[in-house]
């Protein structure tokens, strides 16, 4: 299937719009290729009420929606193959209902995207086992969703993260051994870890979704592409030999833009999606 359907996508949030519309803030990114939109399933954003309304509004301009799973305290999946998780299963299950409201036909099924467990206490094997159990209720009580573990940044110090390397990220998926998931590949996260080398074949395969983000001189990651700190123009072709069901989302975190003059974020923006959309046609 052509390259050229290949979805790009950006990270929404209601304060992109500070002071502009959905239409006026999206025409230029849309000019550039963006045809995706990624929303944070997080209730406790402060602008939480907010965010049904702009994804019906996405939605309803014909832009794909994909979710990304809460990773934040209180959401981690610390305990959850022990029944021990905070929030309730109740809590998560209308969050995920809510993604699953926008699976209106064969072409729009969301990919969500799961971090794996993490700890300062647990065992790795423990939030490995937290991890599996989070995935098969999720399959289990959502069977319109596809999923995709994404591959973590590194862990912080004293910490265990799951899904922290490309080995146990392809892991999860072979032992939970269901077409519904594949990985979310970040570009970002694997230059934090210093890699350069090309995932496996067999690894690439199972790409349903993308993430791509610069980094900052001091490290710090989830910019525009606008440092050249990852080398996303080496990787991104790579997944051109089959069209993948999410989007390449060009993941943003606004708060790191902060000091940032509005035309330089606008410019940065429209910049970044413009050059996805060139090595996605190359």
């Amino acid at each position: 299937m052509s390259i050229t359907k290949t979805r790009i996508g950006f990270t929404m949030h209601p304060l992109w719009l500070t002071g502009t519309s959905l239409k006026e803030f999206l025409a230029p990114l849309q000019d550039a290729g963006l045809t995706a939109m990624e929303f944070l399933l997080d209730a406790h954003q402060r602008e939480w009420d907010q965010f049904k309304p702009l994804m019906t509004a996405c939605a309803d301009m014909g832009l794909y929606l994909s979710f990304h799973f809460p990773y934040s305290q209180p959401y981690s999946l610390d305990g959850f193959n022990e029944k021990k998780q905070v929030p309730s299963i109740g809590e998560l299950t209308a969050l995920l209902s809510l993604a699953q409201e926008y699976c209106v036909s064969a072409d729009t099924i969301p990919v969500i995207v799961v971090h794996g467990a993490k700890s300062k206490t647990s065992s790795r094997a423990r939030l490995y086992a937290d991890t599996l159990a989070f995935m098969r209720w999720a399959l289990d009580k959502f069977p319109q969703l596809l999923f995709a573990m994404e591959n973590l940044g590194p862990a912080a110090a004293g910490e265990i993260k799951i899904a922290d390397t490309r080995q146990e990220v392809l892991a999860l998926t072979q032992d939970l051994a269901d077409p519904r998931v594949g990985i979310c590949w970040d570009l970002g996260h694997d230059a934090l870890h210093h890699r350069s080398d090309l995932p496996s074949s067999q690894w690439l395969a199972k790409v349903f979704h993308v993430h791509i983000h610069d980094i900052n001189p001091t490290g710090l990651d989830h910019f525009p592409l606008v440092y050249d700190q990852v080398p996303y123009k080496a990787w991104l072709p790579y997944i051109q030999s089959s069209h993948i069901p999410g989007s390449v989302c060009l993941e943003i975190k606004g708060n790191q833009l902060r000091g940032w003059k509005i035309d330089r974020i606008n410019r940065s923006l429209i910049e970044s999606i413009h050059w996805i959309k060139e090595l996605l046609d190359e």
